[in-house]
């Protein structure tokens, strides 16, 4: 699809960004969305990102801003990365569609620039079967992943104990939990307390 058609020069778009774990950064995502819109001679006048964000949270402050500020014209488009930043459920996908369609405000996808919108039906269904498709996986993997390392009896991950600190063997050292002796000091102070 020729975009020129859609993003003409002057045109304010809004960037919106999607990232599951906060060991993962934006940085891609945003800078294929300000090259397309460089690309296009138009602007990005804001970003609105969920950041850390399971697309399987239904209460994403980003998404919800979003879907506000569309409702403001404050844009003329959205730029995304790929259709799985901004949904993965395809319900989802169907509702943001319909209503930036109602809206007339075209949502881009940068990485293929495409025009994210209902095309081609059966296309689309595949795509979206496909994001649901890698949700389900993800969340499958983690799962099993988590039990077999507390079926080997291995730290499943998240913040340690207070009073402990995790060592892992990437820190260059054996895995193991050390004692922070001051938090432990505490932790006893409270018990005296009791």
């Amino acid at each position: 699809m020729d975009l020129s058609k859609i993003l003409t020069p002057g045109m304010k778009g809004v960037f919106y960004g999607r990232h599951s774990t906060h060991k993962q950064t934006m940085e891609t995502q945003r800078r294929s969305a300000y090259d397309l819109a460089e690309k296009y001679q138009c602007t990005i006048v804001e970003e609105i990102l969920d950041e850390g964000v399971s697309s399987r949270k239904k209460d994403r402050e980003g998404y919800k801003r979003l879907i506000a500020a569309a409702y403001e014209k404050k844009f003329d488009f959205v730029i995304i990365y790929s259709h799985s930043r901004i949904a993965r459920i395809p319900e989802e996908h169907d509702l943001i569609r319909a209503t930036m369609h109602i809206l007339d405000i075209p949502i881009i996808e940068s990485e293929t620039e495409s025009l994210y919108d209902f095309g081609d039906t059966i296309f689309r269904a595949i795509k979206d079967g496909v994001a649901k498709y890698e949700l389900d996986k993800i969340r499958i993997n983690t799962k099993n992943a988590i039990e077999t390392l507390a079926k080997n009896g291995r730290w499943t991950g998240g913040r340690a104990p207070f009073g402990y600190q995790y060592t892992s063997k990437k820190e260059g050292g054996t895995e193991k939990f050390d004692i922070v002796e001051a938090e432990i000091e505490l932790v006893k102070k409270v018990f005296e307390l009791l």
